[in-house]
């Protein structure tokens, strides 16, 4: 059975997901927290999967057919991901059942709202959802192919919304997540590495919601307070909260420390790097959040915490 003990609690976004390359960088990334601490790890959808999602839940609400075109470059893209990350027979097998499955969800999903015709939001969250579910186990995957234990996890099995949540936009309910979380993470065998979907979770009768775009963020949050993680890492493609778009000013520089208030402002006010209701969970339990670049480890990222009293000089 698993200890509780300090960990830390790893995100990594869409374009750190985004291929078989990525996906083995993420899980170096997740081994080198292994040699220090236990580690949770929450993956989003590779990138541009939930957009093209959207886009086929829009479709089939409008009577647009393109369930079978989206099954097959979704599954075309992410067995191309699972041949790049493992020679071994056995556990191709495995993970391709997993995005088979998941694709035949996705399929039965579409057809329901092509038939609905219309936005049904539970039909609508479960489809949207289907990235997390298809890209969890690939990341599991490649942690093991490095030699650690990791299991994909639902994040159904450990968040919990409020009674009454949209199923598009959830808030979370602490306590229920935190004993859900704690129940369900104590089952894994000591030493696994939980892959959580990120972006979904639990309504009180079981059903998928979402946590809003972008809420893999929350998800991760959510899990480091349930835990009492020491930290959050949020693996991104910048080097820290910046002070501006790099793609639209390039004299933007990088925050190297924010204050919960100041990064939740800033996140209300339109910069990307985190979801606004991410920073909430983790105040509330003093943890801080580091910001990173998956694609320059080596920079020192952005901290996000309490502020830290500088000695006089």
């Amino acid at each position: 059975m698993m200890e509780l003990e300090t960990m830390r609690v790893l995100k990594f976004g869409g374009t750190s997901l985004a291929d078989a390359r990525s996906i083995d960088a993420a899980a170096r990334r997740i081994l080198d927290a292994t040699a220090e601490s236990r580690v949770l790890a929450v993956a989003s959808a590779l990138a541009g999967v939930t957009d093209e999602l959207a886009r086929a839940a829009d479709d089939a609400a409008a009577g647009l057919d393109r369930i079978q075109p989206l099954r097959a470059l979704l599954g075309v893209r992410h067995i191309e991901a699972l041949h790049g990350l493992t020679l071994d027979a056995g556990e191709r097998r495995g993970v391709a059942r997993s995005i088979h499955t998941t694709l035949l969800d996705l399929v039965r999903d579409l057809g329901l709202a092509l038939e609905a015709g219309r936005p049904v939001p539970r039909v609508r969250a479960r489809i949207l959802a289907a990235g997390e579910r298809l890209s969890a186990p690939l990341l599991a995957l490649a942690v093991r192919h490095h030699g650690r234990p990791a299991r994909p996890v639902d994040a159904i099995h450990l968040l919990r919304t409020r009674a009454n949540a949209d199923p598009l936009d959830a808030h979370l309910e602490p306590e229920a997540t935190r004993a859900a979380t704690r129940g369900h993470l104590a089952t894994l065998p000591v030493g696994t590495v939980g892959v959580v979907t990120g972006f979904l979770a639990a309504l009180p009768d079981g059903g998928t919601a979402l946590l809003g775009r972008g809420g893999s963020d929350t998800t991760a949050t959510a899990l480091a307070a349930a835990v009492d993680a020491e930290r959050v890492e949020i693996w991104t493609d910048v080097d820290g909260v910046l002070t501006a778009d790099p793609k639209t000013d390039p004299r933007a520089e990088r925050l190297p420390e924010l204050g919960y208030d100041e990064a939740e402002a800033l996140a209300r006010a339109g910069a990307k790097v985190l979801h606004p209701r991410s920073i909430a969970p983790a105040a509330a339990a003093g943890i801080p959040i580091l910001v990173r670049n998956s694609f320059a480890p080596e920079h020192p990222g952005t901290r996000i915490g309490p502020k830290r009293l500088r000695r006089a000089v």
